[in-house]
């Protein structure tokens, strides 16, 4: 008879701890304030993930929108300039987000900067121009970054080849690798991907600029030429005909299918061909750039860093991402686990082995000759062109006489300008 009474009592406080460990566990859940962030594929994934706990433990949770770059940069155009409030953090190369510095709808982030102890001369100078604007910092950069030479270690060996020590030996062993169905060397050709990074590396390890000293455009010159003539003959001769539509992405996946024996791509892309699932190659190596015949290999400088939008909707959180993502803490771990350089090169020297076949070893060595964009004219005006021209120079186009035309255009852009001034 004393059964069903007791039945009933723990059946009652069952259901009374239910209802509270319920209601306590939404009290849990509901103290998160959960920021939206955009980002591009690629390592910066796994470096937002290497501060979620520590956010975690602050109250903050974070919703990640990681994309390929078309779909990132028209996304984050429009959360900037149309001021959605979709995105409370945007990541991405600093080149692309100093574009919106003077739109004055991106947060200026001073405070910040000066919290994680952030100086400018501790950074490397290319980087500044990209990051602060009258003063202001309106991006704070987590990585720094360079080209270097990727390649299939197991078919480097199986042939009893070393990578190339100049840009001549680069495109003879790119045409000694090339066989069906590899190819022996790759690179992003897409005119709408910033090819000029990489062509960039031929122009600059030639010998040749972008513009003179006083502005004038100079992309047609003898350096420029030869330089332009070795990186289409690359192109033509040792990577798959669709080359030409190739962006990151597409270069990476062929690698990663095992179809390619060599790319010219960021560091920062070693770790995340070394984590992928999709991998059907063998070991990863990494080489500096061949030199070019100046006996240099200049290679762009490109940093990533995040922006927070005026049209934010969680401005503190957004803030206490930022200052964790920039901490000394976290670039010292970025370097340590070897995901890339960071923007400050004493970390990066702490870090990097002595060892020259360690890809940080590599990008680190490379930073201290790494060169940026030229700043005499928006990027978004002479990028396209200088794009648009090396991939008519792929489909057959006279290298000599559509660099003179495209040297023309810029010289227009420069007038203009001079003009507007």
């Amino acid at each position: 008879m004393r059964r069903p009474k007791l039945t009933i009592v723990l059946c009652g406080i069952l259901f009374v701890t239910g209802c509270f460990g319920s209601q306590d566990h939404e009290l849990h859940t509901n103290k998160f304030e959960t920021i939206h962030l955009l980002g591009t594929v690629g390592v910066h994934e796994m470096i937002v993930e290497l501060i979620e706990e520590k956010l975690a433990a602050d109250g903050i949770k974070v919703e990640k929108n990681f994309f390929y770059w078309d779909t990132y940069m028209a996304k984050a155009r429009q959360a900037i300039l149309n001021e959605t409030g979709e995105y409370d953090v945007i990541i991405g190369p600093n080149s692309v987000l100093s574009r919106f510095m003077r739109s004055g709808k991106l947060i200026a982030l001073n405070d910040l900067a000066e919290q994680a102890g952030l100086c400018p001369d501790d950074l490397y100078p290319p980087i500044l121009d990209s990051i602060i604007f009258q003063d202001k910092w309106y991006s704070l950069p987590y990585l720094a970054d360079v080209l270097v030479y990727i390649y299939r270690q197991d078919l480097f060996d199986r042939k009893g080849i070393t990578p190339p020590q100049n840009i001549t030996q680069m495109y003879q062993t790119a045409r000694l690798l090339t066989t069906d169905p590899i190819y022996g060397l790759a690179f992003p050709a897409n005119p709408d991907d910033p090819v000029t990074s990489i062509w960039s590396y031929f122009l600059w390890s030639y010998g040749g600029d972008y513009f003179t000293d006083d502005g004038q455009p100079i992309i047609d010159s003898a350096q420029s030429v030869a330089a332009t003539r070795i990186y289409s003959l690359i192109l033509a001769n040792c990577a798959p005909p669709a080359v030409a539509t190739w962006k990151t992405e597409e270069a990476v996946d062929y690698f990663l299918g095992g179809n390619l024996a060599a790319m010219i791509l960021w560091s920062s892309a070693i770790p995340v061909l070394n984590n992928s699932e999709k991998k059907g190659c063998g070991e990863v190596g990494c080489a500096p750039l061949p030199l070019g015949p100046t006996a240099n290999a200049i290679s762009p400088l490109a940093s990533w860093g995040m922006v927070i939008p005026r049209s934010a909707k969680h401005i503190i959180a957004a803030k206490k991402f930022a200052a964790t993502l920039v901490s000394n803490e976290t670039l010292s771990t970025i370097a340590e686990k070897g995901m890339g350089p960071t923007p400050l090169p004493k970390i990066n020297r702490e870090y990097a082995p002595d060892n020259l076949e360690k890809p940080l070893s590599i990008a680190v060595k490379a930073l201290e000759k790494a060169k940026a964009w030229p700043s005499h004219l928006e990027a978004n005006q002479y990028i396209p062109i200088i794009g648009s021209v090396l991939n008519d120079i792929l489909m057959g186009a006279d290298t000599k006489t559509t660099l003179e035309a495209a040297n023309k255009q810029l010289a227009l852009l420069v007038a203009r300008r001079n003009q507007g001034n």
